[in-house]
């Protein structure tokens, strides 16, 4: 998933959270107060220091993406560019296929027309959609465009 902005209230375990310009992975967020008594949060990475911040801030947040941890973080997220997903029918008798499609449409037609023609009525759909990986110091703005080296 692309960046979000969210309140800090709403970040949860597993989400990651853009710190001084570098994506960090969520351990475990809690509620609490500040010592003046506004409502706090307080997020625990997967590493570094724990970051406090006032529950109401707004924080860019990633869902649905993964890093694996190491010194060279890398963050692999959906392609958000180009036609999307791409699927494509195939009739499990005859293995006859509808070709690869972008629309729902033209796959349902395809199916009710080999039906109708070949009389054959069991279908596989196969769905291929595209990912993309950056490394975490490279991602700027709202997307993970920088292609690595």
């Amino acid at each position: 998933m692309g960046e979000r902005w969210v309140v800090a209230v709403l970040v949860r375990a597993g989400d990651l959270v853009r710190v001084r310009g570098r994506w960090r992975r969520v351990r475990a967020a809690r509620d609490e107060l500040f010592p003046m008594g506004g409502p706090a949060v307080v997020l625990t990475f997967t590493q570094g220091a724990p970051w406090r911040v006032h529950a109401a801030e707004v924080v860019a947040v990633r869902r649905g993406a993964t890093v694996i941890d190491s010194p060279s973080d890398w963050l692999l997220s959906p392609e958000n560019s180009g036609s999307g997903p791409i699927a494509e029918m195939e009739c499990t008798t005859c293995l006859d296929s509808s070709g690869p499609l972008d629309e729902l449409d033209g796959l349902t037609g395809w199916c009710l027309a080999h039906a109708r023609h070949v009389g054959h009525t069991g279908f596989r759909r196969t769905v291929t959609d595209f990912h993309r990986a950056a490394r975490c110091d490279r991602v700027r703005g709202n997307l993970a465009t920088d292609v690595p080296p």
